[in-house]
């Protein structure tokens, strides 16, 4: 009878204990998803003191180590640097089989990169490329390996992280990196004897072949090497290409400004084109052709995104740098670190006009109405992330969809703080949907002339039989354009003058997109021409070139981040800026 009772009571005991750890878990995980919610809030702070709390607590559960991760990124949020580093090498010291691992050692890279401890990063990348097997990890890892690499690092750090790999994927693609790294030292041979080594003893890997043609046929070496300078062109012509065609147009800008610098100058540059056909293969095609050629340090092109991407993929190994003078979307640097994008992409518009409003205008609150089907919707988004990040407020958010123009429904969301709001953010996708957008906001519902309430658009609001159904919008109205002819300036009426002599026609913008970013190129090369490599980092340096059209600098993703700020006053368009995202 003892004994019956002895196990009863064993039971209850371990069914006690088991409800009170389900109930338990339960509360941690509560804490942890509000947690997480702050986090993704900014509220970094009290994020942090809620992942401490899951940490420290409470025993080892099911959400420990993923707080370790968030914990870091709240410290590294709040610029406690040195506490996240420590943070981080916990979690990657005490919790090794963590499936968090991977994150845990790209956060700590990005810490590194961020603090300029460049060999610390690469070491920590190294370490997760010899630990992943999954590839997204290894291409991210490789990616900004390179990237560092090849910008901060010796052939000496290179040596010694080498040394110290002991996988069989790593060890081939840190040598083949050193190659390149003493090219840039001018240590041939040294370059020679890397390759030879992946050729020897890691046929299997993803850089033998990239190693082969290196060290055997020289075509490396050659480049690093020449005096001689080409610039190659790739463009999509077409079988029956119009003679004012937008490329035809773009070549003849790029053609006229290397014209005008080798007039000037006794070291001539030449340039080279080729017709993508806005093709893939015929895209790789070029790239053999390019990549043998010596004297060719820099390419322009492709202009439309589609053919971009086509570009990355058969350049990514070349380190060439590529600049394609019109292409928009976003994310396409990220495919390629020697790939420059002129235009500035639609993340970039919207931030410059988000900072604009922000930080010139002092505007505070803010309303966005944008196509949902459309990159409208790109741009509004991009908007009120940067609005929200500088400290601004989005009281309303609303949207419609292209062709179905009944705009009663968003225009009464903002009608509703229309004494609160002190800007409407209308990105639009067409000049139909422009006319409609200024209906509402100007004559039938909020009438923001009256309002004093700012619109800010995007480069469709650039049209004069748009705005001037509106005598008053101008006054409210500044939108942003990668172009903006300066008719009336002084440079560029000689300048016009010049082109007009040689061609008989007037510039336009087509005109600008190619000469404004060769004119750039050229006083790059004329300095740093020496190699790609020379001339990739001078790209990199955020210097500054001012253009016709719009001004160019890249900024750290490699997007150009100026962007004309248009206003439109008595039926005429005028420049407010040449707006800088910084």
């Amino acid at each position: 009878m003892n004994k019956f009772k002895l196990i009863l009571f064993l039971i209850f005991i371990i069914l006690t204990n088991c409800i009170y750890s389900q109930t338990d878990q339960r509360i941690i995980d509560s804490r942890f998803n509000a947690a997480v919610n702050l986090f993704e809030n900014k509220n970094y702070t009290s994020a942090l003191e809620n992942f401490i709390w899951v940490i420290e607590d409470n025993e080892l559960n099911s959400k420990t180590t993923v707080s370790y991760l968030f914990k870091a990124k709240c410290e590294i949020n709040l610029k406690e640097y040195s506490q996240g580093k420590a943070t981080l090498n916990y979690l990657l010291q005490y919790f090794p089989q963590s499936k968090y691992r991977n994150e845990a050692l790209i956060t700590l890279a990005d810490l590194q990169i961020n603090t300029s401890d460049y060999y610390g990063a690469m070491s920590s990348l190294t370490l997760l490329i010899d630990e992943t097997t999954l590839p997204y990890y290894v291409n991210y890892a490789k990616l900004s390996g390179k990237k560092i690499a090849l910008n901060y690092l010796s052939s000496s750090d290179l040596v010694s992280l080498y040394n110290n790999s002991k996988n069989q994927v790593t060890k081939p693609y840190l040598l083949y990196l050193l190659g390149q790294i003493y090219f840039k030292e001018e240590d041939i041979q040294s370059s020679k004897n890397s390759f030879k080594e992946i050729i020897n003893l890691y046929p299997k890997s993803e850089e033998y072949n990239d190693a082969q043609n290196l060290y055997y046929y020289g075509g490396f070496e050659k480049r690093i090497g020449s005096a001689e300078t080409i610039i190659g062109v790739m463009l999509p012509f077409s079988k029956n290409e119009e003679e004012h065609s937008t490329v035809n147009e773009i070549l003849q800008g790029i053609q006229f400004a290397v014209d005008e610098y080798n007039k000037e100058h006794d070291e001539k540059i030449g340039i080279l084109v080729r017709n993508t056909e806005r093709n893939r293969e015929k895209i790789f095609e070029i790239r053999d052709e390019f990549q043998s050629i010596p004297a060719l340090k820099v390419v322009i092109g492709p202009l439309f995104s589609d053919e971009v991407g086509f570009a990355n993929k058969a350049f990514y190994r070349t380190d060439i740098p590529l600049i394609s003078p019109t292409a928009t979307e976003d994310g396409l640097t990220l495919q390629n670190l020697n790939f420059f994008q002129a235009n500035p992409s639609f993340e970039t518009r919207g931030k410059v006009i988000a900072n604009y409003a922000f930080n010139v205008d002092t505007i505070r609150r803010a309303a966005i109405l944008s196509a949902s089907d459309t990159y409208s919707s790109t741009l509004a988004k991009a908007f009120a992330r940067e609005f929200t990040r500088l400290g601004g407020e989005v009281w309303v958010n609303t949207d419609y969809k292209t062709g179905n123009y009944n705009f009663k429904e968003s225009v009464d969301k903002i009608n509703a703080y229309r004494d609160t709001i002190q800007c409407i953010y209308a990105p639009v996708s067409s000049i139909n949907d422009g006319a409609y957008v200024l209906s509402y906001l100007v004559v039938d519902s909020l009438q923001v002339d009256s309002l004093n309430i700012k619109i800010y658009g995007n480069q469709d609001w650039f049209s004069n039989t748009l705005l001037k159904s509106s005598s008053t919008i101008g006054n409210n109205l500044i939108f942003t354009s990668d172009y903006f002819i300066p008719f009336r300036d002084r440079d560029y009426i000689r300048f016009n003058d010049k082109f007009f002599e040689l061609n008989k026609f007037d510039s336009n913008r087509n005109i600008l997109y190619g000469y404004d970013i060769t004119k750039y190129l050229l006083s790059i090369l004329s300095t740093y021409g020496d190699n790609v490599y020379s001339v990739s980092q001078a790209l990199k340096s955020s210097k500054i070139s001012i253009g016709y059209h719009n001004n160019i600098s890249f900024d750290n993703d490699r997007v150009n981040k100026f962007l004309n700020l248009i206003r439109y006053a008595n039926g005429i368009f005028k420049l407010v800026d040449k707006y800088k995202l910084e």
